[in-house]
């Protein structure tokens, strides 16, 4: 039996699940549900090739030898509900649909990470998404008094910080507003480059492999000293996984850009009559035949 449990960060919690759950997961069934409630985020996912694995933590959109890729953890997508899964499937399209991972990087990538979160995490009923994704305008899970001798008050300070940052947010911004929101304050964005110190392990788990410690002015440091930020986006508690962003090459950014166009245009031939798709850009909608993509007609290469 699932059952409640700390994520990574240990101040989200997270639907455990056994092996024998884990390995019983099939996402078939989802994919053919997106079928039938989101033809249209199911159409540009027919196309990618998906990759069960334990190598990642949640799962994500990367393109790896030559073609794009989703990377799915069975053990993490076993522990969400039908509909949360729904949410994650068209938060990963939402990533290529808008070029989060190709032509409109930004860096430091943690930040731009953050910022695309946001901005999609605006269009996906709130229902629909994990435990613990980022949402404008929603403060995190408060801090219990374990979890803030855990990590120590300096750390609990950047995490209240980053809290109360996001909770002043609207929804529907697109990600280079949320990157430049969170670039402006020096202190928000050094406590979100300092969650990178955790390295996808639990704060129990780091504490106890000695990764981070508290130290005598009661900071949360890694080993070198350095402080270490506990939010959400830097563990298990991620609704997605973003490694490998960085390091493309353009080569491949514009391979990437090429299949996901390529997708993307299937998808919309089978929505919607159209005149005219130059890029990014929808014009002339002349037939609308099911659900709009929220943003989608008016502001497609923009609104996220």
């Amino acid at each position: 039996m699932a059952k409640p449990t700390k994520s990574a960060n240990d101040a989200l919690t997270a639907r455990e699940v056994t092996a024998e759950e884990a390995a019983a997961f099939d996402l078939s069934p989802h994919l053919i549900r997106l079928m039938w409630d989101e033809p249209f985020f199911a159409a540009i996912l027919r196309g990618i090739t998906k990759i069960k694995t334990e190598a990642i933590p949640t799962a994500g959109v990367l393109a790896k030898d030559g073609e794009v890729r989703f990377w799915w953890n069975p053990r993490f997508l076993a522990g969400l509900k039908s509909l949360q899964v729904k949410g994650l499937l068209k938060h990963e399209c939402y990533h290529l649909i808008f070029d989060h991972t190709t032509s409109r990087r930004r860096d430091p990538h943690i930040i731009w990470n953050y910022a695309t979160d946001l901005a999609i995490n605006s269009l996906i009923e709130e229902v629909e998404l994990p435990e613990g994704g980022l949402i404008p305008g929603k403060a995190f899970k408060p801090l219990t008094p374990e979890q803030i001798e855990q990590m120590g008050p300096k750390a609990a300070d950047r995490y209240a910080k980053v809290s109360a940052k996001i909770a002043s947010f609207p929804r529907e911004k697109h990600s280079e507003w949320y990157f430049s929101e969170l670039m402006k304050d020096p202190e928000i964005k050094e406590a979100i480059e300092q969650a990178q110190g955790m390295g996808g392990k639990s704060l129990s788990q780091a504490l106890a492999d000695g990764d981070v410690s508290v130290d005598e002015d009661g900071n949360l440091v890694d080993k070198d000293g350095n402080p270490v930020t506990v939010i959400p986006g830097n563990g298990i508690g991620d609704m997605d996984d973003h490694d490998g962003w960085d390091q493309l090459t353009d080569e491949q950014r514009e391979m990437v850009k090429g299949q996901v166009q390529a997708a993307l245009e299937k998808a919309v031939k089978k929505r919607w009559k159209i005149i005219k798709i130059t890029g990014k850009q929808f014009s002339e909608i002349i037939e609308f035949t099911a659900q709009p993509v929220k943003s989608a007609c008016s502001h497609f290469g923009t609104a996220c």
